[in-house]
């Protein structure tokens, strides 16, 4: 019975890939259908029809759910309410079943709904670091963690939860503004500049696009040090700048 319920469901999605069987589903009180739902909507609905689904056939009612990283394909926006909406979904549906849940995530918004006592921090083994380990081998490192996880901020569990260490930054980002930033070291300007030319006011476009307020203003001090050296073309430009920014 199994073997032919597999082979029924290879044979529906074969005929629907080559649109010999169309078939959709509803929602009449959105007028939307399911195949218009984005992958994050399909895999949010996917998700607790199959979680419940698995448990309503369940007749012992002391269970383990296991979930493997559930908040992939979600927005950040529902990542942040993953928790609660299980929560809600368990009291609602099973408020009588004891349930141990068990998930695996890369998110911090996940994470900062948990208190670190309920968490397990995982890092690889690097070479050479153990020698009764295998290099890639998992280590619990949670003794290691000094942060309380729990309504904690953001930043701060991707830069010690998720062993970010050496910042938030995009790495495209990142590489440009250190070649910017050893340019306008250089007083004998022998650092070359990899991938964009040297001239100041692209130099200076690039500078004035970056988000961080402080990085912006230390290059921007850097920049009128190296290139200007009229004292009214400085003060020109730091007006110029904070007519941009107050804009």
């Amino acid at each position: 019975k199994l073997n032919e319920l597999i082979k029924y469901n290879e044979l529906l999605s074969y005929l629907k890939e080559e649109h010999v069987l169309i078939y959709d589903f509803f929602d009449s009180s959105t007028n939307v259908y399911f195949e218009d739902l984005s992958d994050g909507e399909k895999r949010f609905l996917g998700f607790f029809t199959h979680l419940r689904n698995k448990i309503k056939h369940e007749t012992n009612n002391n269970n383990f759910i296991l979930l493997d990283e559930p908040d992939i394909y979600l927005h950040p926006n529902w990542q942040k309410k993953f928790i609660k909406n299980l929560i809600d979904f368990f009291k609602i549906n099973y408020p009588d079943k004891i349930l141990h849940i068990f998930i695996t995530s890369h998110s911090p918004f996940l994470l900062s709904d948990l208190p670190k006592e309920n968490v397990i921090f995982l890092e690889k083994y690097k070479k050479d670091e153990d020698k009764d380990q295998k290099e890639g081998n998992c280590k619990n490192v949670t003794k290691d963690i000094d942060i309380k996880t729990f309504g904690a901020n953001i930043h701060t569990l991707l830069s010690n939860g998720f062993f970010m260490s050496d910042g938030l930054m995009g790495e495209f980002a990142k590489g440009k503004i250190k070649e910017i930033l050893e340019y306008l070291n250089d007083t004998k300007n022998k650092v070359k500049l990899k991938t964009i030319k040297e001239e100041k006011e692209q130099i200076k476009a690039i500078i004035e696009s970056i988000g961080e307020d402080f990085l912006r203003k230390k290059l921007l001090n850097l920049y009128r040090n190296k290139f200007i050296k009229d004292e009214k073309e400085k003060e020109k430009l730091i007006l110029e700048t904070r007519i941009k920014e107050l804009q």
